[in-house]
C-alpha cells in the first residue's frame, strides 16, 4: 500500500506535451471552405466548429477550474520540547466539509465558468451577424447594375458636329466606368475574404455566397429584445461573478477552524491540538468587494438602457438608409433618360455633344452614389437586427 500511493498519486498528474506553432501551417493547414454554393445557414453552422476566436473561447472557458480542492494539509516535522521526535499534520476543517470559504470558491468558479460561456455566446453572436453582413453585401454588388456608356462621337467629329476633344472626353467618361466597375469587384473581394476569415478557413480558399439565403428577422417588442440579446447575457454573467466575489470576500472574514494532529515520542500528544485562524483586514477586503458588485450592477443597469436605445436608435438609421437608396436609385435612373434624352436629341441635331458628356458624367456619379447608398443601406439593416437581439442564441 506504501508504494502504490505514490503510483496512484503520479497517474492523477497531467503530462506535459508541447504544442510547438508554425506561423506558415497556420495558414496551410487552415481548413478550405465548403464547396458550391454556401448558404447562409450552413455558412454559420461552419463559422461554430472552425472560427478560431469561438475555438478559443471554448478553450478559455474549460480553462476555468470549478472543482475546488480543500486547502491542502501542511505536514510539519521536528522535535518536542524533550527531544522526541514528533509530525504534525494541519487540517483545515471547514475546508475539508467544503463549507464556509471554499464554498465561495466553489460558487465564484462556477460564475467564472458561466462568464467565459457567455464571451464565446456574445462573440458566436457577432460572427453570426458579420457573416449575415457579408451576404448582404455581396447580393448588393452582385445586383447593382453598372452604366454602359456606348455612344461613340467618332462620327460627330467626322461630320464636324463635335469637337476633336471629343474622343479624349469620352475615353475619360469610359474609365471613370471601369473604375467604378473595379471597385465594385474589389469590395466585393474583400468581403469573400471578411467572409473566410469568419469562416475560421484558409484566405487561400474561395467562397461561393448564396446570396438570397439570408432573411431579415421582424421587429422585436422590447422585451424580447433584452432576453434576446447576447452582449446583455454576457454583462449579467460578469455582475454575477462580482456578486460571488463579494460573497467569498465575506467568507473570508470568519475564521478557520484548525486541527493539528501529531505522532511523536509523547503518545499523550497524539491528537494534537485545535486551533482558529483569525484574518486580520478581511473587511477591508469585503467592502471592496461590495462596492465593485454595485459597479457591476450600475454598468449592468447602463447596458441595458444602452441596447434599447441602440435598437430603436438603429431601427430608424435603417429607415433613413432606406429612403437615401430610394433617393439614390432615382436619381440613377433619372440621369439614364437624360442621357438617353441628350443622345437623341445630338442624332436629330438639335442637341449639344457638351449636354452628352455632361449627362454621361452625371450618370457615373449617380452610379457610384447609389453603390454607396446600397451598401449603406444593407448595412444598417444588419445592425437594426443586431440591436434588435437577432440572433437568438440558446
Amino acid at each position: 500500500m506504501t508504494r502504490a500511493l505514490p503510483l496512484l498519486l503520479l497517474g492523477a498528474c497531467v503530462s506535459y506535451q508541447a504544442a510547438p506553432v508554425d506561423v506558415e501551417a497556420t495558414v496551410l493547414d487552415a481548413p478550405a471552405p465548403p464547396e458550391g454554393a454556401l448558404p447562409y445557414a450552413r455558412a454559420v453552422e461552419w463559422a461554430v466548429l472552425h472560427n478560431p476566436d469561438l475555438l478559443a473561447l471554448r478553450q478559455r472557458a474549460a480553462a476555468v477550474n470549478v472543482s475546488v480542492p480543500p486547502v491542502p494539509p501542511e505536514l510539519k516535522a521536528g522535535v518536542d520540547s524533550d527531544q522526541n521526535p514528533e509530525a504534525i499534520l494541519v487540517l483545515d476543517v471547514f475546508s475539508l466539509l467544503g463549507i464556509g470559504r471554499r464554498g465561495a470558491d466553489k460558487a465564484l468558479a462556477r460564475a467564472r465558468r458561466n462568464e467565459a460561456w457567455m464571451r464565446h455566446h456574445e462573440r458566436a453572436r457577432e460572427i453570426t451577424i458579420e457573416i449575415a453582413e457579408a451576404y448582404e453585401v455581396e447580393r448588393v454588388l452582385a445586383e447593382l447594375p453598372l452604366p454602359r456608356v456606348t455612344f461613340d462621337p467618332r462620327p460627330y467629329v467626322r461630320a464636324g458636329f463635335a469637337p476633336a476633344s471629343a474622343e479624349t472626353v469620352m475615353r475619360a467618361a469610359t474609365e471613370s466606368v471601369r473604375a467604378e466597375g473595379e471597385r465594385r469587384e474589389a469590395e466585393r473581394a474583400a468581403n469573400r475574404l471578411a467572409l473566410l476569415r469568419l469562416l475560421g478557413a484558409t484566405p487561400l480558399g474561395k467562397v461561393e455566397i448564396a446570396t438570397a439565403s439570408w432573411q431579415e428577422p421582424p421587429p422585436a417588442e422590447w422585451r424580447a429584445v433584452l432576453k434576446a440579446r447576447a452582449d446583455l447575457q454576457r454583462q449579467l454573467a460578469s455582475y454575477e461573478v462580482a456578486e460571488a466575489e463579494f460573497r467569498r470576500a465575506v467568507a473570508e472574514q470568519y475564521p478557520a477552524l484548525v486541527i493539528s494532529p501529531s505522532v511523536g515520542g509523547d503518545p499523550v500528544g497524539l491528537f494534537g491540538a485545535v486551533g482558529i485562524t483569525l484574518p486580520v483586514g478581511a473587511s477591508k477586503e469585503a467592502r471592496a468587494a461590495e462596492s465593485a458588485r454595485d459597479a457591476a450592477r450600475l454598468e449592468l443597469q447602463g447596458a441595458v438602457l444602452d441596447a434599447l436605445r441602440d435598437a430603436e436608435t438603429s431601427r430608424h438609421a435603417a429607415a433613413a438608409a432606406g429612403s437615401g437608396l430610394a433617393a439614390a436609385r432615382a436619381r440613377r435612373a433619372a440621369q439614364e433618360e437624360i442621357l438617353r434624352t441628350a443622345m437623341a436629341e445630338l442624332e436629330a441635331r438639335s442637341g449639344s455633344f457638351l449636354d452628352v458628356v455632361f449627362a454621361v458624367e452625371g450618370l457615373v456619379d449617380a452610379a457610384t452614389a447609389e453603390r454607396e447608398a446600397a451598401l449603406d443601406e444593407a448595412r444598417a439593416r444588419v445592425r437594426a437586427a443586431r440591436d434588435a437581439g437577432y440572433p437568438v442564441l440558446p
